[in-house]
This record gives structure tokens, C-alpha cells and sequence, in this order.
């Protein structure tokens, strides 16, 4: 089964521009092993590093000393085994929901992979808004299309940074669910920053919790709880609040 990354003593310094200020380490040795078909779920204080190191993971980022590796290769740039969703929805607004989803088969020339586009449709609950444009989607609607867009590729990891940081509570919530049913039916990895600490239980098989800048793993903690979760179950608030009391929240 492919999907097994591997985290070596990532450290990443960003060089200060002028002499008047100083280089700002970001990461600070980062060590991690993840199995493949689990769901990561990368947590801690905002300017903790987190979207870095998805950055770095992903390829978009050069780690300054250190590797990330996916299957024992070592990651160098971005690829199609490594899908991306960024927090705003980044569709383009002249055209579809089946094109916006279609468009990277169409440019890497995959025609023969256009009649998977409706599958993909079907699979982020957006059937009969095949020819909607994004202004007519709802935030969420607009975020599903992203990651039907990121999954047609079929990557081994799926990368999301805060994909419904900018949704209300309920659209939030049931995006959640969605994520899980997708996540239990494509069985492949995912990684997640968030800031919200009830998503990452809601979500994870593993929560890595992040300290402040410059940035180290401080501790992970498993959730072993049975899927869908109970957010106002005993195990999971005290799940909820030893994360917290490891960020010192």
C-alpha cells in the first residue's frame, strides 16, 4: 500500500531580507513517521510552522536542512501523488464545477479520465451541479469542488490546509463528515492543519500538537475511537483535553 511518509530532521530557516533584521527558524527538527490510510491531523499556535511544513511535505517548500520522503523517495517538488487544498476555495470562476474538476486531466492531456469526473461529482455530493459556476456555490460547495479536484489525480496524500477555516459552524461540521466518508472510501492519507482542536479529534487516527515558533512535534496523541465519533462523549472531551493541556490551552 502506498502513502508512507517519512519526516527526517526537517528544519526550515527563512533568511532575513536585510541586514536589520534576523533569520527566523520556523522548524526545528521535525522527526515523524506516517502509515499509510491514516488521517494527520498537524495542531498548534498560529506562526507554529504548521503550513510550512505541509508546504515542505507537498514539495512547494524547500525544507533547509533535512527530508521528507513519500514511499522512500525523496520529495523534491510538487507531483500528482501529493494533492493539495488550500484554505480559500482556488477555482476558476469562468468556468464549471465538471471543468474546474476536469482541468489537470485535460491539460496532462488524460482524456481518457473525463468519465471519471462525474464519479468524483457524485463522491463530494455535488450531482446536479455539474454545470453551476463557483458564484453559485455556496463556500462549501466551492470546497468540495477543491478536493474533488485534488482527488481525480488520485494521489497517495491528500494535503489540506485549514479547508474550512472559512466556514460557518454547521457547514464546518457536516464538511467534517463528508471528509470522513471520502477519507474511509478512498482509504488513502491525509494530512490537515487546523487550529481547531474538536476538528482534529473529530477527524484524526493521530494529532500531532506543535509548539511555538521555532517549531517541534511536542507530543503525538492517538485517538483511538471508533468512527463516526461522539463529540460530546466522555472519551472524546477527554481526548479533546489532553491535546489542550499539551498546548497549554
Amino acid at each position: 500500500m502506498v502513502g508512507y511518509l517519512k519526516l527526517h530532521q526537517i528544519q526550515k530557516i527563512f533568511k532575513a531580507t536585510d541586514a536589520r533584521h534576523q533569520d527566523i527558524e520556523a522548524l526545528h527538527q521535525i522527526n515523524a513517521e506516517i502509515q499509510p490510510g491514516e488521517f494527520i491531523s498537524l495542531v498548534g499556535p498560529s506562526g507554529s510552522g504548521k503550513t510550512t511544513l505541509l508546504r515542505i511535505i507537498s514539495g512547494l517548500e524547500e525544507a533547509s536542512q533535512g527530508e521528507a520522503s513519500l514511499d522512500g523517495q525523496t520529495i523534491t517538488k510538487p507531483s500528482r501523488k501529493l494533492g493539495f487544498v488550500f484554505q480559500e476555495a482556488t477555482l476558476f470562476p469562468w468556468l464549471t464545477v465538471y471543468d474546474n474538476i476536469a482541468l489537470g486531466l485535460k491539460l496532462n492531456k488524460e482524456k481518457e479520465k473525463l468519465t471519471e469526473v462525474e464519479e468524483y461529482i457524485d463522491l463530494v455530493g455535488l450531482k446536479g451541479f455539474e454545470k453551476a459556476y463557483p458564484h453559485n456555490l455556496s463556500g462549501g460547495m466551492q470546497q468540495r469542488v477543491n478536493i474533488a479536484r485534488a482527488l481525480i489525480n488520485r494521489p497517495d496524500i491528500l494535503l489540506l490546509d485549514e479547508p474550512f477555516g472559512a466556514l460557518d459552524a454547521f457547514t464546518r461540521s457536516k464538511m467534517q463528515t463528508e471528509l470522513i466518508d471520502i477519507w474511509q472510501k478512498r482509504q488513502i492519507t491525509m494530512i490537515m492543519v487546523t487550529h481547531d482542536v474538536e476538528e482534529a479529534v473529530f477527524l484524526s487516527d493521530r494529532v500531532f500538537a506543535m509548539t511555538p515558533r521555532p517549531a517541534v512535534i511536542k507530543k503525538i496523541i492517538s485517538v483511538d475511537l471508533e468512527k463516526p465519533r461522539e463529540r460530546d462523549s466522555q472519551n472524546f472531551i477527554a481526548v479533546k483535553e489532553k491535546i489542550l493541556h499539551t498546548l497549554n490551552f
